[in-house]
């Protein structure tokens, strides 16, 4: 049995997360404890007001909610009123048993798993001493409960749950495949919480490996006039397809306001995941591959994908890698002069059109072979525009630029 403790800084927000589990059939509210209602007959916002009523005691203390997630061996079969009991054993040895508090069933992941939903606010406005809990309560709590119980004991459960506590593996997405926003929120739960990105390209060159895309709308929409953000789900030839989701219509509503706090928190890199990719890059260069398509599946084989940025000329003018280990994603040009996308040309002897040009990268290469661009997956003039503020503007001809700048303005008028 492994038990974690997280400390949100909104239940609201902790609340919607199992809710919207519940909503997409892959989790059950199994047990309201201290509420008016049982479990079953308690609505959202019944939920969300039993809380508010607590912390609304005691407004001082910021961290007043708790998210534990208590998992189990893969092997063991625990029946749900189990499963209560020893949820409910576990919130009265930590000093959580007078709480209010709500117990969820996920059945998302390889391993059975429980999160439970409370606040440090007691009803008569004190709060109850999170120094520690982990340590000092939790612990002892965990493995009371493994004897009693004759559980997995947690160092032994330890060499698998990192792995096994991940969501399933988060396919590409395949239009038609399964319920289009049910698919996306899937995906992005996972990207946007799990990886580091600075920018909207580099957030799109990691959704582009799970043919998603977040865009903020072309010049003159409404999307872009009112700063707006939908995700649109591509084809294996990077063509937009099916309607695009509102960022606002999802349970996090993950929009621009929202990313821009996490470019503002991911602007330290880890300077040992940069070289880890730099080695690799290395590494795989001095070995000749026999192009760039080889390249790029052996640095796959090491959890790097290579995201290549094509013009409709079949030009390569960008290179982002991303790090699925490390979780990051940095932009080529970043790691050094040598690492640029057409110093890495140079460096494999190709041409900056490639003959056949680079393939679309893939998440799971074993599982969907790629095709190379010049087989019909071009990218589309929008993929164009999007990718290439970060690193086309360089290369841009100054006289093409003010012709394009002085074309816009005259479209404008005309408006």
């Amino acid at each position: 049995m492994l038990a974690k403790i997280k400390f949100p800084k909104s239940i609201d927000r902790v609340i919607y997360y199992n809710e919207h589990k519940v909503e997409e059939g892959v989790a059950k509210c199994l047990y309201a404890r201290n509420f008016l209602k049982d479990a079953e007959q308690l609505s959202l916002l019944e939920k969300k007001g039993w809380f508010a009523r607590f912390i609304a005691l005691n407004q001082k203390v910021k961290t007043n909610t708790l998210h534990i997630i208590v998992s189990f061996d893969p092997g063991e079969k625990i029946p749900a009123d189990k499963m209560i009991e020893i949820a409910t054993e576990y919130m009265d040895r930590i000093g959580f048993g007078d709480q209010p508090y709500l117990v969820y069933q996920h059945f998302d992941t390889a391993v059975p798993h429980l999160h439970i939903v409370t606040t440090s606010i007691r009803s008569d406005g004190t709060s109850i001493d999170l120094n520690f809990i982990g340590r000092d309560k939790s612990n002892p709590a965990r493995k009371a409960l493994e004897e009693k119980y004759g559980l997995v004991k947690a160092e032994k459960q330890q060499k698998t749950a990192e792995f096994n506590l991940k969501p399933l593996p988060v396919e590409t997405l395949q239009y038609g495949k399964r319920p289009s926003k049910q698919a996306v929120t899937n995906v992005l739960e996972y990207v946007l919480t799990n990886y580091k990105y600075r920018s909207l390209p580099e957030l799109n060159a990691i959704l582009k490996l799970y043919n998603l895309k977040a865009d903020p709308g072309k010049p003159g929409s409404r999307i872009l006039q009112h700063h707006g953000l939908v995700y649109q789900m591509l084809n294996k030839k990077g063509e937009g397809v099916g309607v695009p989701i509102k960022a606002s219509s999802i349970y996090f509503k993950p929009g621009l306001k929202w990313l821009k706090n996490k470019f503002r928190a991911n602007q330290q890199m880890d300077p040992a995941a940069l070289q880890r990719i730099r080695l690799a890059v290395d590494s795989f260069i001095a070995k000749n591959p026999a192009g760039w398509t080889a390249f790029t599946e052996a640095l796959r084989r090491e959890q790097i994908a290579a995201v290549p940025y094509i013009n409709s000329e079949k030009f390569l003018y960008g290179l982002s890698f991303v790090d699925l280990d490390g979780k990051l994603v940095i932009k080529a040009s970043e790691l050094g002069k040598e690492y640029s996308s057409q110093a890495i040309l140079r460096r494999l002897k190709l041409d900056n059109f490639l003959r056949p040009v680079p393939q679309q990268t893939t998440l799971f290469p074993k599982q969907m072979p790629g095709e190379t661009l010049d087989q019909g997956q071009s990218q589309n003039k929008t993929l164009d525009i999007l990718f290439r503020s970060e690193e086309q503007a360089e290369r841009l001809p100054y006289e093409l630029s003010q012709k394009a700048n002085k074309k816009k303005k005259d479209q404008s008028r005309k408006l």
